[in-house]
């Protein structure tokens, strides 16, 4: 692997690590979770706001995507902390 290949994976793992920090706290934080719950469009929106926003929906398999691509063990570990923690909550509890 050469050096922009290096640099182009920790870039990729920095980014995924910040994508599921931010993810928790809206998670975690009762005042941002309505925003968490928008994102993954689990909500019922509106259907005039869900054509304006429908591009700004996220979906969390971009995460375990990422799972083949990260080589650092302490980032899947923190992608699969993060999951484990969604699916054993009580937030979800239809998943």
């Amino acid at each position: 692997m050469n050096a922009r290949g290096a640099s182009d994976c920790f870039v990729h793992e920095w980014i995924i690590c910040k994508i599921v920090e931010i993810l928790s706290s809206l998670r975690k934080d009762p005042s941002k979770s309505v925003i968490f719950h928008f994102y993954l469009g689990v909500e019922n929106v509106p259907g005039q706001m869900s054509k304006l926003l429908q591009l700004h929906l996220g979906d969390c398999l971009v995460l375990i995507d990422s799972l083949d691509t990260c080589f650092s063990e302490s980032v899947n570990v923190k992608v699969l902390g993060f999951f484990v923690d969604l699916l054993s909550g009580e937030q979800f509890p239809h998943l």
